[in-house]
């Protein structure tokens, strides 16, 4: 089980290219899931799951489909770090799939207890890496008690809803991911997650700035999100 979770992980290599003017450029290269990927899984084309279609990337640049499984922003979008960083695991039980797919609608603690030892495993992985390799910087970015405050309090936050998907067929459950047929909710800012499995542009901001403040990294990204969009009338 532990190997099969490695695939959920996320590493962000960030570089400074200086051009023929002088300035720097931060470049990242961004290696991971769905939770972080800008766009790389439109090119495997035996992979069943698109975030090329509407209504993905609404709230991101034209608001057209751009490969983002989230309205707009990922965290590795907001996150410049200068060094190699591996993003853990948020409670993976509480995401909207393992939510409807249980008896009581409850967050799935099994699932939640894997992720946390995953994160502790993946963590002392990095700090052995730190001290064999003196001259290569790692980073653990673990934002598990962020998310899961966020979805037990999300008021606190500015939501309303942290337990269902804003893009979805309604009552039609689980609608895994978000396609042009779906339904949106009337306030994507309100919402914690887009769809089963992806938090929303808010609730990524909320959660890299978490690792930012954590990490004492500072924003090199000025990568912004657009005020909502009306949502398509149903």
């Amino acid at each position: 089980m532990m190997r099969m979770m490695v695939v959920i992980m996320t590493i962000v290599v960030a570089l400074g290219i200086v051009s023929r003017q002088g300035s720097c450029t931060i470049v990242q290269f961004i290696f991971g899931d769905s939770l972080s990927d800008v766009g790389n899984n439109n090119y495997l084309s035996k992979s069943l799951a698109r975030a090329s279609l509407p209504w993905y990337g609404i709230d991101f640049g034209n608001g057209m489909p751009n490969g983002r499984f989230c309205n707009g922003r990922t965290v590795a979008d907001i996150i410049g770090a200068r060094q190699l960083m591996v993003f853990g695991l948020g409670p993976m039980g509480c995401i909207p799939l393992q939510r409807v797919l249980s008896s009581s609608g409850n967050c799935q603690e099994k699932t939640n207890n894997l992720a946390i030892s995953f994160n502790k495993a993946a963590a002392k992985l990095l700090q052995e890496l730190s001290s064999n390799l003196p001259n290569a910087s790692f980073r653990f970015g673990d934002a598990y008690n962020v998310v899961d405050d966020v979805i037990k309090n999300p008021d606190k936050y500015g939501f309303e809803n942290s337990d269902s998907p804003c893009c979805s067929f309604g009552r039609i459950r689980p609608a895994l991911t978000c396609v042009p047929a779906s339904r949106l909710c009337k306030d994507r800012s309100k919402y914690v997650f887009w769809d089963e499995y992806h938090p929303t542009d808010k609730a990524n901001e909320i959660i890299a700035n978490e690792i930012i403040r954590k990490l004492g990294f500072v924003h090199v990204n000025t990568t912004s999100s657009q005020g909502p969009a009306l949502a398509p009338s149903s």
